[in-house]
């Protein structure tokens, strides 16, 4: 999904060149059977937000009026980390260390409207079920997103990663240290901030 410029170019000019073959070949005396191709390979419809994909073809919709996109109308994206939110353990309030970090994200968020989404998914150490341990890194997910729009930061820009969800929210299950020491533990009890950025203007 991730198009460069070159590749939206040469992908709208080969759908360019296709409909030009097509219309050239049938531009005589078209038969029946040729007209009925023509109506059902030809895009029908309009391009409400004007990005240059027709709406039958626009996989983003309602994506900004000037903003480059790819050959689905989509603007293109990469990850970019954040950073971390610790938590002390079986807690999922935020001290004074996360606001501050927290603080910095929604100021960011602000003054950068190419952000498309801020991801923020929640982990746990291995103490405990592993039932008990999804809900703590929800619990701890939801304290980060309420901080956040308490900054005015809009809900749509933010992706909780909840368990259960189809991106859900890890628990355990992805530790990035060893949970058989203090250290390791208190690693990996944390949420992730995971950027969803513009290509375009990174």
């Amino acid at each position: 999904m991730l198009l460069n410029q070159k590749v939206k170019i040469m992908y709208r000019y080969g759908r360019l060149m296709l409909l030009s073959t097509i219309f050239c070949v049938s531009c005589a005396n078209p038969t029946l059977e040729q007209q009925q191709v023509l109506a059902t390979t030809i895009p029908q419809g309009v391009d409400e937000d004007r990005d240059g994909v027709l709406d039958a073809l626009d996989q983003c919709a309602q994506s900004v009026i000037g903003e480059p996109v790819d050959a689905e109308g989509c603007q293109p994206f990469h990850f970019k980390s954040l950073g971390k939110v610790y938590f002390e353990f079986d807690n999922f309030e935020l001290d004074n260390d996360a606001k501050i970090k927290l603080d910095r994200v929604a100021e960011y968020l602000s003054f950068n409207r190419h952000v498309r989404q801020l991801i923020i998914l929640g982990h746990t150490d291995e103490v405990g079920t592993v039932a008990y341990n999804d809900q703590l890194s929800d619990r701890r997910v939801a304290s980060v997103q309420r901080y956040l729009l308490a900054k005015k930061i809009p809900n749509h820009q933010l992706r909780a990663a909840y368990a259960g969800s189809e991106n859900g929210g890890l628990g355990e299950r992805a530790p990035i240290d060893e949970n058989w020491t203090r250290l390791g533990r208190a690693r990996n009890r944390h949420v992730d901030l995971i950027l969803l950025e513009s290509v375009w203007q990174r």
